[in-house]
């Protein structure tokens, strides 16, 4: 007699609750990180000067930005776990370097 044990669910560590729209980045990401960069930028365009050379220079200081921006957000920094992005992997780094240290001294002999 065999028991019946049911359907074994098998989760893999690299499944994330986001669902990715762009690059991997989900509606929040975007909306949070690059909704305010573009916002920016489009304002910084928009102050003057606006001679052809000024502007430019400031549309391409502007897709740099974004870029950059993009990048860090894509930016996968463990290969084998592609559900861990850059921020999550820096804030853990700071986290542990901020964590309270424990040293153990050797017990002094009592004569």
């Amino acid at each position: 007699m065999s028991t019946k044990k049911g359907k074994e669910f098998i989760f893999p560590e690299n499944v994330e609750s986001k669902y990715g729209i762009f690059l991997g980045l989900g509606i929040m990401e975007l909306l949070k990180y690059i909704l305010p960069v573009a916002f920016g930028g489009i304002l910084f365009i928009a102050i003057p000067p606006y001679n052809i050379g000024w502007l430019i220079t400031k549309i391409l200081m502007v897709l740099f930005m974004v870029v950059i921006a993009f990048g860090l957000l894509a930016a996968r920094p463990v290969k084998a776990r592609p559900n861990i992005r850059i921020q999550d992997d820096l804030k853990m780094k700071s986290q542990y370097k901020k964590r309270q240290k424990e040293f153990y001294k050797k017990r002094e002999k009592r004569i």
